[in-house]
């Protein structure tokens, strides 16, 4: 089942910001598409939130819903959700080659996957609004 990407996400509203999960395309360095799905707290207009950012298993993939593999199951994803509920901002992401993100597994090399989280923490930086620090 193809999961929709989100393009009309609004990174710096005010607005009260309800609980809600969508995916995202994050280029990376190379042009890498890697794919994350978001997991957005509730939060009132003068509230922030900090961030977990949830990686997966070699051979596996994000945690696209809250009743995923990871979600339900895996100590990781109950604890990223449980942290979700809690009005902790969530990003799982597919490692380079796994999932729907594209590329070819390196195995956390630090030229691809550690280069791939990097922009994955400006990506965060640039469009999640109202972080805490």
């Amino acid at each position: 089942m193809h999961t929709p990407v989100r393009t009309d996400f609004e990174p710096h509203s005010a607005a009260l910001l309800k609980a809600r999960y969508f995916s995202v395309d994050i280029p990376s360095f190379d042009g890498t598409r890697i794919r994350a799905t978001v997991y957005q707290p509730a939060l009132a207009p003068k509230d922030t939130a900090p961030v977990i950012i949830h990686a997966h298993a070699f051979g596996f993939f994000r945690m696209s819903q809250p009743k995923s593999l990871y979600g339900r199951y895996l100590y990781t994803g109950k604890t990223a959700i449980e942290a979700w509920r809690q009005g902790y901002w969530v990003i799982s992401y597919d490692q380079r080659g796994h999932g729907a993100s594209g590329g070819k597994i390196g195995l956390m090399d630090p030229e691809f996957e550690v280069r791939d989280l990097s922009y994955i923490i400006d990506w965060i930086e640039n469009n999640i609004p109202r972080l805490s620090y």
